[in-house]
Order: C-alpha cells, then structure tokens, then sequence
C-alpha cells in the first residue's frame, strides 16, 4: 500500500486532523441541535406550569400569552401542544370567551382525537370574586 510521504510532522499531524474533522464537525452540530431542543421542550414544559399558575390565580391575561409562547416555539412536542390546547380553552372558558375557547379545543382534538376530556370549570377564585 502506498503511504503518502510527509516532508515534516506538522504536515501527518494535519492529514490526520483533516480526517476526523468532518465527523467531528458532525458530532457537534447534532449535539448544538439536541441540547437546543431539549431547551425548548423545557422552556414549554415551564411556561405551561406557570400558565397553569397564573389560570388559577385567575391572571388570565398572563396565562393566555405564557400558553402562546409555548405554542409558538416549534420545537414543542405534541403533548405540550395538546396540553397548551387544552389549558387556553379552559382560559377562554374563564373568559366567557365560547367560541375561542371552542376553536382551542377544536386544535387540541385534531392533533389527538383520543384526548379524554374531563370537566373544564373556572377556577374557584374567579367564581369567588364574580360573587362578590
């Protein structure tokens, strides 16, 4: 087998450098893309708990646009979106606003027609201070 010939060690250091760097190169693009998305799954993991906060502390407002910030990101996963779905209907419920609340489950069911829906009610604070 023919070897090439170096003229120095600088010059094998580099043929050899040249041979890993595109694998290499690879290896890190992929592990920018993973961690990446990982960070987005739990950023929407995290905005869905706060929105869930900030609905039953009946701050609906803030709750809508935590829910849209994981709805818009498009690393979200199906689950988060199907959960987002599902907690901006119960949103628009407390809003007494039917018809978007009807268009969010509506999304919810076509990403997942099998999602079991219990009984959405507003939360206890809201009732609570339309009493008074």
């Amino acid at each position: 087998m023919n070897q090439p010939s170096y003229s120095s060690k600088t010059d094998r250091s580099l043929a050899v450098t040249g041979r890993w760097l595109k694998p290499l190169i690879f290896l890190l693009i992929f592990i920018v893309i993973f961690v990446a998305n990982a960070q987005a799954q739990n950023s929407c993991e995290s905005e869905l708990r706060r929105a869930e906060q900030k609905y039953r502390a009946v701050e609906l407002d803030s709750a809508d646009y935590l829910i849209r910030l994981c709805l818009n990101k498009l690393e979200a996963s199906k689950q988060h979106k199907i959960e987002a779905y599902k907690l901006l209907g119960k949103v628009y419920i407390a809003k007494d606003s039917t018809g978007k609340a009807k268009e969010a489950f509506k999304k919810m069911l076509e990403i997942n027609p099998e999602v079991h829906m219990c009984q959405v009610k507003k939360p206890t604070k809201l009732e609570n201070k339309r009493s008074v």
